[in-house]
């Protein structure tokens, strides 16, 4: 593991990962990362595979929502 590498900011304040880090974390071009800015550092996390390959977890419309959420709320108060 490399404890420090010195980059540049490419073109539009693009970020280019050396391949070597890349390959260290198995990235491929296209792979999502999450940006956070913590206390004056930015802090890149690969998001993880499992989340990528399944893109979505469920598909439910506001009023489904709304009446699931009924629901619990009444079992909760009878309980």
């Amino acid at each position: 593991m490399m404890s420090e590498i010195v980059i540049r900011l490419g073109k539009r304040r693009a970020i280019y990962l050396p391949s070597k880090v890349a390959r260290e974390l198995g990235l491929s071009e296209g792979d999502p990362l999450i940006l956070k800015v913590e206390r004056g550092r930015i802090v890149l996390t690969p998001l993880p595979k499992l989340l990528v390959k399944r893109r979505k977890w469920a598909k439910t419309t506001l009023e489904e929502f709304e009446r699931e959420s009924e629901l619990l709320t009444e079992e909760m108060e009878r309980e």
